[in-house]
């Protein structure tokens, strides 16, 4: 078996279970935007967070309920969710990202912003 490159985000995982690592997927980039799962099922129209669950654990995925988490998450389209940043840095920077809590978040993004304010006078 060939070695995965680290900085790469698996979609399809195993056979078994086609859509699980797309759903892990999912649930940490709901989390790195801050939202439930019951304000992402109320966004997208979707019956219950118990769908948005489902979801995120690969169970009977079904496109138009995956349209509905792309709406609760803020995206317009499937494809806009789906569109996978190129750039290596990036892709580990929100994988960084989706582990930090929230206090390390507020202080990230408050030394990022004390950072730019300096560059941008």
């Amino acid at each position: 078996m060939a070695e995965q490159d680290p900085d790469t985000i698996e979609l399809v995982a195993d056979p078994g279970a086609p859509f699980a690592a797309m759903g892990r997927t999912l649930a940490a980039l709901r989390k790195a935007k801050g939202l439930t799962q019951k304000e992402v099922a109320a966004r997208g129209g979707l019956a219950s967070n118990n769908r948005v669950s489902d979801i995120e654990q690969g169970l009977n995925v079904q496109l138009s309920q995956l349209h509905g988490y792309a709406v609760g998450l803020g995206y317009r389209s499937i494809m806009e969710l789906f569109r996978a940043p190129t750039d290596p840095q990036l892709r580990k920077l929100l994988r960084l990202w989706a582990v930090l809590d929230s206090a390390e978040r507020t202080d990230v993004l408050a030394r990022v912003w004390d950072w730019t304010v300096g560059k941008l006078e």
